[in-house]
């Protein structure tokens, strides 16, 4: 610890000993609706995503390995499906394997993602609604009359997309 109280680790990590534990941002000036300046959790990892159809599944799994990184309660998780085999599925699209289960909240800070996709379905705009208190979510796009629906899944070889999900927890 320096003269004006900075701490410097020269060797080795500054390890957070116990759960709950953080990097505490209380002297700041909070904005209004704050409800935390704990900073508790930091993980990067890998999981698998499995795609899905809320009637029937395709007849080979679909599956990819997906990488994320978790900032305190925000998840985000990238991933590339290329070359996929959808045949046999049907119903609306879906996703399962989130790393971590996802806020049962009722608002949108635990209902609400973003998808990036290059599809070989052309001409949608896609979205993304996260399951509450899940590891799942289901692709929607939208309607003639502006309503989003559930985006029935296009079943077929060859299929590809690029997902990008931020979610909270």
């Amino acid at each position: 610890i320096d003269s004006a109280g900075n701490i410097t680790v020269k060797t080795g990590n500054l390890v957070i000993g116990t759960a709950g534990k953080g990097i505490d941002f209380s002297a700041q000036t909070p904005a209004a609706g704050m409800t935390a300046e704990l900073l508790d959790h930091y993980e990067e990892g890998t999981c698998t995503l499995t795609c899905k159809g809320s009637s029937a599944d395709p007849t080979s799994a679909v599956t990819e390995t997906a990488a994320y990184t978790r900032v305190g309660r925000q998840v985000t998780v990238t991933c590339y499906f290329n070359n996929k085999d959808t045949s046999g599925a049907s119903g609306d699209w879906y996703f399962a394997g989130l790393p971590f289960t996802s806020a049962n909240e009722a608002d949108w800070r635990g209902t609400g993602g973003i998808i990036t996709s290059s599809m070989t379905i052309t001409g949608l705009y896609l979205g993304i609604s996260m399951n509450a208190n899940a590891t799942t979510f289901n692709i929607y796009s939208p309607s003639s009359g502006g309503a989003w629906v559930g985006q029935a899944i296009a079943a077929g070889t060859g299929k590809a997309w690029h997902l990008t999900l931020t979610y909270f927890v």
